[in-house]
């Protein structure tokens, strides 16, 4: 008699909010991305006026500029963007204009030592990896794709950072500066700084 091999049960979504539809996750992106390319323009006319009318130096945006030049200023201005706004921008309690809009949060979960599960906000090391692992994520469309068939609806970038995006409508997570103790009796909201005994549920 021949064993079969069990088969890996991944556990159902245990998660106190919706996970974000792939949908509503596109429609964030497309408009993170008008912002994005908004936000670098200004930059780049930003940074030409300062260098022809303040610093007295050639305009690296004229006519007679190198086209590499002009690339890599507004690779330079994209990517300072995308540092600040996409990064650092959805760190603790922030979110893009993108996820507001479509009334979505990235966050992580923790499950703490008497078992329950809470989400948290992301720490500012790991929106950054998060963004990193998106830049990554483009050579291989797959990646962002990936919500369609994940389980948990997570990009390639969502499961190495341990994020996941979930529906946040009623802004419930900005009430969580009163629910840090520990010992203080449960609320319906969900948000809850990490502690140094919680493990991050993946």
């Amino acid at each position: 008699m021949t064993t079969q091999p069990m088969a890996v049960v991944r556990p159902a979504w245990p998660g106190p909010a919706a996970l974000a539809p792939p949908r509503l996750r596109a429609a964030a992106w497309v408009v993170d991305l008008v912002v994005v390319a908004a936000l670098a323009a200004a930059l780049v006319v930003a940074a030409s006026w300062l260098v022809r009318a303040v610093l007295g130096l050639s305009d690296v945006w004229g006519a007679a500029a190198p086209w590499p030049r002009k690339a890599a200023v507004v690779a330079v201005a994209v990517v300072v963007v995308a540092f600040g706004y996409l990064g650092i921008g959805q760190a603790g309690a922030g979110r893009t204009l993108g996820k507001r809009l479509a009334g979505l949060r990235a966050v992580q979960m923790v499950r703490m030592p008497d078992g329950g599960l809470r989400f948290i906000q992301l720490r500012i090391g790991v929106a950054v990896l998060r963004l990193v692992a998106h830049v990554a994520d483009l050579p291989l469309l797959w990646g962002f794709l990936r919500p369609l068939w994940d389980r948990y609806r997570r990009t390639a970038a969502d499961q190495l950072t341990g994020v996941f995006v979930v529906v946040d409508r009623d802004e419930r997570c900005f009430e969580h500066e009163r629910y840090l103790d520990r010992t203080a009796v449960d609320e319906p909201e969900w948000w809850l700084c990490k502690q140094p005994d919680d493990e991050i549920w993946r």
